[in-house]
């Protein structure tokens, strides 16, 4: 059975695993009937269910970085942020943004957050996918708006290319305030932190307000918890 995180959606249609781009393709000429991508399961929409088959394509074998040129990386669009994140650093880059959480692959089109900030599909400058044909596509600079977050409506998306910017790190600071201090000051935290945003906590009058500043410090001991 398939479930997406929360376990709202599930379904129990078989779930195809292949690996790498030829793993994609020849999947694909097995396969008849509609297909549809599943990433890791964070969207709490039906996107998947009701489909002949489900692929949720795995990280190929070996680095998930295969080239980096000046600011530009060319990844496994379908390894996980994480892992990504790790071996960009291993060669002083990283994503000038992304979200709260680094389990999703990048394929699977997460936002990222901050005022100045482009989410992380904006960044990306060239792909390559496997069309419903089974034909692998190298995607022109001029049709990357249409395959930014098509969630497998042009294909399977197997490598991409992203822009990076140096190694940084950030600042983070969490606290709980006043539901109506956040509401009051929203506007002056945001143009002061380089990401800030918060959380109400229902019927308590509180909220949670998180905040994240470069910084040249050297990185501390994380909390046991970091919310």
């Amino acid at each position: 059975m398939l479930s997406n995180w929360s376990g709202h959606q599930t379904c129990d249609t078989p779930v195809l695993r292949p690996v790498g781009t030829e793993g994609v393709r020849s999947m694909m000429r097995q396969t008849a009937g509609s297909l549809r991508p599943a990433g890791t399961g964070h969207s709490f929409t039906p996107l998947v269910p009701g489909a002949d088959t489900v692929v949720a394509p795995m990280p190929r074998y070996g680095p998930p970085v295969s080239a980096i040129s000046g600011a530009l990386a060319r990844v496994d669009a379908n390894a996980p942020l994480h892992a990504l994140s790790k071996a960009l650093d291993g060669s002083g880059r990283a994503f000038r943004n992304l979200g709260d959480i680094n389990v999703q692959t990048l394929a699977t089109a997460t936002h990222g957050t901050g005022a100045t900030l482009p989410c992380l599909s904006a960044e990306i400058t060239a792909a390559q996918l496997v069309t419903a044909d089974r034909e692998v596509v190298e995607v022109p600079s001029e049709d990357l708006p249409g395959v930014w977050v098509a969630l497998g409506l042009l294909g399977i998306l197997t490598e991409i290319e992203i822009t990076t910017v140096p190694a940084y790190n950030l600042r983070r600071r969490v606290g709980f305030k006043p539901v109506a201090d956040l509401m009051g000051t929203m506007q002056d935290k945001w143009a002061d932190h380089r990401n800030y945003e918060f959380f109400v906590l229902p019927h308590s009058g509180k909220g949670v307000a998180i905040a994240h500043d470069l910084s040249t410090d050297p990185p501390g001991k994380a909390p046991m918890d970091l919310d």
